[in-house]
């Protein structure tokens, strides 16, 4: 942990994120829970398998309602006792460490619980609390809120994580709903909110408890990650604590790249190219914070179905076709700057919303299509922690010329609407770039033309598509090998032609002498700009 606090070294390092709510990860066959030694070594292979470093646990402090999926607690310095005791926690804790395994836990400093046992109204009056509903009530959420400006709730609160990562070892904290922290009108109608003492929407003492957090956590413990569940357009969630506006966190879920790639891949396929802009406009804000791109829990429940049910859900697809698009999706996660983070059950496009009372349903894993979607996942994953292009710049895909960091992220294909591909370069340093082409369109493309930035030989890494993936097999297989042409695309030195499949991702790796070919490319392209026209 702590020599991931060396210079920039957490920021650099691949996270694959794999989502997990712990009481219904796996049961017995009766459907009882088991206990965290009993889940630990299951749990372990499994990620390894799939090549996920980071395990990110739904809330395990203690909560009397499972149905709140650990997001009302009541014991924030108490590990979940239904599913074993502190030393089998602790059990647990070490089994993740010794498989390479990194854990991030969800804390909730934004909900109060109101169960009369607990800490509501604990001298007879709102000693934790705000009194005031307009200032200490979540009417959506059916909590009340702790009262940040009193110095012994501070300090309540700001034990809490450091509790879990000093006992436990936990190594990263996920701080839930952080917009309701810093806008007293959060989810809150005209009439039912408090301005703050200077008159505005701010919640003042949240934001100072929050940045206070995040500084003493450093402090005390560098290289322990802290991430953010926000989301509005707050500036400054990652930013420095040096900066007035900066609340300290290292990473931000990007809730509307997520909103945005669902809402497209659900909508018809004769309506994607109008809604195009919901696939590029994140170029446009991708660099404004350090991202985390979530496919969370939060999608696949409360009647909103599972991912593979999103896919097309508005054009009744079959099912195999809902799967290739699921391949997709994954595919343009992992290819896109930020650490991709998949909730339980996505591995294997289980069918049904996830459900907080039973296992995820792992017997459809053992199906040959939901089986190869698996391995998809897995390879995937793989090559995204190998190869550092796909991972060591997610926070600078315009560059950063301060600290002279090139561009990370180039655009190949971003305009062809109609099409539904879009087709993207991941730079680092001198690691070979990886050329990311998603198609979301049913239909399959021959002899494409896609401009890109190198001449020579491209490799192919991992083709969706592929008879491994549970694909029909056309377009380029993995490992196989493309050569460049000099035209095709007018504005890059070279072209690959190449069937790209219905719903498919390719990603290739550039030729071993990308940046000769780079400079001869330059060159050519100057040269043929400067001739004379007849």
């Amino acid at each position: 942990r702590e020599a991931l606090s060396e210079g920039d070294r957490l920021r650099r390092q691949p996270m694959a994120i794999y989502e997990v709510h712990l009481p219904s990860w796996r049961r017995t066959a009766e459907g009882e829970l088991l206990n965290y030694r009993d889940i630990a070594p299951m749990l372990a292979e499994h990620m390894k398998t799939l090549h996920f470093n980071y395990l990110e646990l739904l809330p395990l402090a203690h909560h009397p309602f499972d149905g709140s999926w650990g997001y009302q607690v009541t014991g924030h310095y108490a590990c979940y006792s239904r599913l074993g005791s502190p030393d089998d926690f602790k059990f647990f804790v070490n089994a993740m460490h010794d498989a390479g395994i990194g854990i991030i836990m969800d804390f909730v400093p934004a909900h109060f619980c109101k169960d009369e046992w607990a800490l509501v109204d604990y001298d007879g009056s709102a000693a934790y609390e705000y009194e005031d509903p307009r200032e200490g009530e979540h009417q959506e959420w059916g909590t009340r809120v702790f009262n940040f400006g009193r110095n012994e709730v501070r300090a309540y609160l700001l034990g809490a994580p450091l509790f879990w990562i000093e006992r436990y070892h936990i190594d990263g904290i996920r701080v839930d709903a952080v917009s309701a922290m810093l806008y007293r009108n959060f989810m809150r109608k005209e009439g039912e909110w408090l301005p703050n003492k200077d008159g505005g929407d701010s919640y003042l003492e949240a934001i100072t408890l929050l940045r206070e957090m995040n500084r003493r956590i450093k402090e005390a413990h560098p290289g322990v990650i802290m991430c953010a569940e926000e989301s509005t357009a707050w500036s400054g969630v990652t930013g420095s604590l040096d900066e007035p506006a900066g609340l300290g966190f290292d990473f931000k879920w990007d809730l509307g790249w997520m909103n945005d790639t669902l809402s497209y891949l659900a909508s018809p396929g004769h309506d994607r190219p109008s809604k195009h802009d919901k696939l590029t406009f994140r170029g446009l804000y991708m660099q404004h914070e350090k991202w985390i791109l979530p496919l969370s829990h939060d999608e696949v429940v409360s009647g909103k179905g599972s991912l593979v049910d999103k896919m097309g859900f508005l054009d009744y697809p079959a099912f195999y076709d809902k799967v290739q698009m699921l391949k997709v999706l994954y595919g343009f996660q992992v290819g896109s700057p930020g650490r991709p983070l998949m909730f339980m059950g996505g591995e294997i496009a289980q069918g049904r919303e996830w459900g907080y009372q039973r296992s995820v349903d792992w017997h459809e894993g053992e199906e040959e299509l939901r089986g190869k979607v698996c391995t998809w996942v897995s390879d995937l994953m793989g090559v995204y922690g190998y190869h550092k292009p796909l991972h060591a710049g997610d926070d600078e895909p315009h560059g950063a010329e301060s600290v002279g960091i090139q561009r990370t992220f180039e655009w190949t294909e971003v305009e062809n609407k109609e099409a539904c591909v879009v087709s993207f370069v991941r730079h680092w340093e001198d690691e070979r770039p990886v050329l990311v082409t998603c198609n979301f369109s049913a239909k399959e493309y021959s002899n494409y033309a896609l401009g890109v930035p190198f001449r020579g030989t491209w490799k192919v890494l991992l083709n969706s598509n592929d008879w491994r993936y549970g694909g029909t097999g056309s377009g380029p297989g993995n490992h196989s090998e493309l050569l460049t042409t000099t035209d095709g695309r007018w504005g890059w030195p070279a072209c690959l032609w190449f069937d790209i499949p219905a719903h498919s991702c390719i990603m290739m790796l550039a030729p071993e002498d990308f940046k000769a070919s780079k400079t001869e490319g330059d060159a050519k392209c100057a040269e043929d700009f400067d001739a004379p026209k007849d």
